[in-house]
């Protein structure tokens, strides 16, 4: 039987050559942390996923509660964190299921800005687009994890409002985990969309969490 030994790295127990955990570790440090970044995020997120304090943010218990809750409505000030928190939040997820500290975690994940969802729509309309509107659809209403950042910002018409109701209404059916940031509380946003059906299928799927301090 083999003798187990103490990782040097993380002080686990471990019986093979080299510890697993500090393997998988490094893995995702070195390539897997980067590769998903560079997917979701853009160039500004991932400056300030760098310089951030993210201890401020209760990350691991969060993860937890959104396990039972299904979704967050992040709401809050310009300033106050919430696109670095949703940004913070999802990699700490991914990376909880890539060690397998969460076998039963998210699979797929998608972060965008609901005006560059809108305009990835509008550019399927191309004659010479390769990409179908469905396909796009598909992909942000059937992931198992879904950011739709700056949400009431984009303008607001009959095309708009039926494509995010689309694709919200099907994630709330199959209870697919969604996390909204919003300048605009649910009842504002429900004004300025001039119809409240979007804010309250938002209200039945998420926990609202109010961001109040501005980050300096």
């Amino acid at each position: 039987m083999d003798q187990a030994k103490v990782c040097e790295i993380c002080g686990r127990e471990y019986k093979r050559t080299k510890c697993e955990y500090c393997q998988r570790f490094l893995m995702w440090k070195e390539g897997k942390e980067n590769e998903l970044k560079q997917r979701l995020f853009s160039a500004r997120i991932i400056r300030d996923l760098g310089s951030a304090d993210l201890s401020r943010f209760k990350l691991g218990s969060d993860l937890i509660e959104l396990k039972k809750v299904g979704g967050f409505f992040v709401t809050g000030k310009v300033g106050t964190g919430k696109t670095i928190y949703a940004a913070a939040l999802t990699l700490e997820a991914a990376k909880r299921q890539f060690m397998e500290r969460d076998r039963d975690g998210w699979k797929t994940y998608e972060f965008v800005t609901v005006i560059d969802l809108l305009n990835e729509l509008k550019e399927s309309y191309d004659r010479d687009s390769t990409v179908k509107e469905s396909e796009i659809i598909k992909k942000y209403a059937e992931c198992d994890w879904l950011v739709l950042d700056d949400f009431g910002t984009e303008r607001v018409n009959e095309w708009a409002f039926q494509t995010l109701y689309l694709i919200i209404n099907r994630r709330y059916e199959w209870l697919r985990t969604t996390i909204f940031t919003s300048n605009l509380s649910l009842d504002a946003l429900a004004e300025k969309l001039g119809d409240d059906r979007i804010p309250s299928r938002i209200n039945s799927m998420c926990k609202v969490k109010v961001f109040r301090k501005v980050l300096r």
